[in-house]
């Protein structure tokens, strides 16, 4: 959240554009976005789905080598996961 700078999972975009949590947004005395000061009116809340942010973030994290891509096995249709703790070494090289 922007407001906060924490990370969360319910995230809300105003009329004017700027973004805040859903918990702030109930923790405002006055509904005027924190930002540009404009009045927000019920009906002026977009509410940002759940999938839509970790989508996001996992782009993100993807472009900057903080997620490592899952690795595609040669002349198989399995897929490596390194987080995969089933897989053990020999399963690799077999």
């Amino acid at each position: 959240c922007p407001v906060s700078s924490e990370p969360e999972d319910q995230l809300c975009i105003l009329k004017c554009q700027h973004i805040l949590s859903l918990n702030n947004l109930k923790l405002l005395k006055r509904k005027i976005c924190p930002k540009c000061r404009e009045k927000i009116e019920e009906n002026d809340i977009r509410y940002l789905p759940q999938n839509s942010i970790y989508k996001n973030l996992y782009t993100k994290f993807s472009e900057s080598g903080h997620i490592i891509p899952p690795i595609k096995l040669e002349n198989s249709d399995q897929i490596y996961d390194s987080d995969d703790s089933d897989n053990s070494e020999a399963d690799l090289i077999l």
